[in-house]
């Protein structure tokens, strides 16, 4: 299983995605891309529970941010732009 976070730049600071991120998961699962003004983090062989606990310390942070989970990296980043693009489109942050 992958999953997929995608976290707008203009919205997060890269060192507190660091901090949000160590101690949940483990640097060798992760992939990182930044295109578009955006963060896109791929964690592969990842536990859902361990990537909602990342997603909701994010949330917590007032860091509006998509998240998904596939048997491909493709899958997995198509649910996280649809998911941040409704957390957008609902201006909650």
């Amino acid at each position: 299983m992958i999953g997929c976070i995608i976290v707008e730049l203009v919205n997060s600071p890269r060192e507190k995605l660091d901090d949000l991120f160590s101690p949940m998961i483990r640097d060798d699962q992760i992939e990182t891309h930044v295109a578009n003004g955006a963060i896109l983090i791929y964690i592969h062989k990842v536990e859902k529970i361990k990537l909602w606990q990342v997603v909701l310390n994010l949330e917590s942070e007032q860091i509006p941010v998509g998240f998904g989970f596939g048997k491909q990296k493709e899958i997995a980043k198509k649910e996280a732009t649809d998911r941040l693009k409704l957390v957008c489109k609902m201006n909650i942050h």
